[in-house]
């Protein structure tokens, strides 16, 4: 055989190989993409519905709202630490929700107490159909089912609270879903402006209080500046610490005198 014909057999089969693996690789890819489809559009393994209009979880919204209502307005002892002169400040204390608790009330009441809050000016979007919360080790899962009419999906977010010495809450997210697919945060929520509409749609962007969360969810805001609530009596309860358990969601809190 001569070289010329031996090159070129050599040839063809480099060329063949390389057409194969093209092939090879262009199958992978549509599979991988088709199994990301797939898992975009599976709830993740912590979210299950829930129906808020069962009588059931309106009873534990209930009962989370008295409950709360009662420990920020409970008479307590003066921190023997207090200074003369200084103004007056509870001891510390603590208190603990279960995920399954907030999630009732989530789904039942926040939407009144958004809208009671800001004098009707605030509200879901809505596409929201649902809000779920899980407490696990260390970290706060939040999820959200957006049903925009031709999707249905859920968004969530992997959150580690972050109390600051100079008393900001900060919530980043370590990392952000579409289903069961997790997406690199940079790419889902973006670093400015609207994040990618196939995530989270415009009308969603377009209420403040979703836009200054997901402000908030990139880390570039505290979620609170200052995490105290004031109570009618003039009191303030200000948040000290918080910690997600298992199933729980773990807060320190002290009660201080008005202004």
């Amino acid at each position: 055989m001569s070289r010329a014909a031996s090159s070129l057999r050599f040839w063809r089969r480099i060329r063949r190989r390389v057409v194969w693996a093209a092939f090879a690789l262009a199958v992978v890819a549509c599979a991988g993409a088709a199994y990301a489809i797939v898992l975009a559009g599976r709830a993740p393994t912590w979210w299950a519905d829930l129906d808020p209009h069962d009588p059931r979880q309106a009873l534990l919204a209930e009962e989370l709202e008295n409950a709360v209502g009662t420990h920020l307005h409970l008479a307590r002892e003066t921190d023997p630490a207090l200074g003369a002169g200084e103004r007056w400040r509870s001891e510390r204390w603590r208190v603990a929700m279960r995920s399954d608790d907030a999630n009732a009330w989530l789904n039942t009441r926040l939407e009144a107490w958004l809208e009671s809050l800001s004098h009707g000016s605030a509200s879901l979007p809505d596409e929201v159909r649902q809000v779920r919360v899980a407490f696990e080790r260390g970290r706060i899962r939040v999820g959200v089912l957006i049903d925009d009419g031709r999707t249905r999906r859920v968004l969530s977010a992997t959150l580690r609270p972050d109390l600051r010495e100079d008393g900001s809450l900060w919530v980043s997210a370590d990392a952000v879903g579409v289903g069961r697919l997790s997406l690199p945060t940079d790419w889902t929520l973006g670093e400015e402006g609207p994040p990618d509409a196939r995530v989270v749609p415009i009308s969603v962007w377009n209420k403040l209080a979703a836009r200054n969360l997901i402000e908030a969810l990139r880390g570039g805001r505290p979620l609170m500046e200052e995490p105290v609530i004031e109570l009618i009596d003039g009191r303030r309860v200000r948040l000290l610490s918080i910690a997600a358990r298992d199933g729980r969601l773990e807060v320190e809190c002290r009660t201080e005198g008005g202004p």
